[in-house]
């Protein structure tokens, strides 16, 4: 039996090595929303592989309010007064469907309104830091 676990244990250790920069997903952020490693928009093809600049919180709510909160690696909120005052997302469904969502910043978050979708849905989130824009994207979401 302890002879599985080791080999369990460093099963999972290898599988892991080599990508500890890139995102992962993480069940659940601060808001009880869905985390996302943040990338620049110019590494958005090799999303999963590339270094990570921080973390997005996706929150949705019954209404289709959606927030996006920022952090940094460590998932310490980031102030945002370096970030563009407007974003926007791009949210995908069905056979080719897509619309383009205005976020807007406020204090904590940057707030928009998702439309009525059929799940499941993707959310590409785009967002400008200074001249870089940065980019996280959220997938197989209901």
């Amino acid at each position: 039996m302890n002879l599985i676990f080791a080999l369990l244990v460093s099963l999972t250790t290898f599988a892991h090595e080599g990508h500890d920069d890139g995102p992962i997903g993480i069940a659940t952020g601060k808001y009880g929303g869905l985390v996302e490693g943040i990338v620049e928009k110019a590494d958005k093809a090799r999303f999963h592989d590339a270094i990570q600049l921080g973390k997005a919180e996706l929150v949705r709510s019954a209404d289709g309010t959606t927030r996006v909160y920022i952090y940094d690696s460590k998932m310490k909120k980031v102030d945002l007064s370096h970030l563009a005052p407007k974003g926007y997302a791009i949210v995908e469904w069905g056979k080719g469907q897509s619309s383009r969502i205005t976020l807007e910043k406020s204090k904590k978050a940057f707030i928009g309104q998702l439309p009525r979708v059929t799940p499941p849905y993707a959310i590409e989130i785009y967002l400008k830091n200074k001249d870089v824009e940065i980019f996280t994207e959220f997938e197989n979401l209901d």
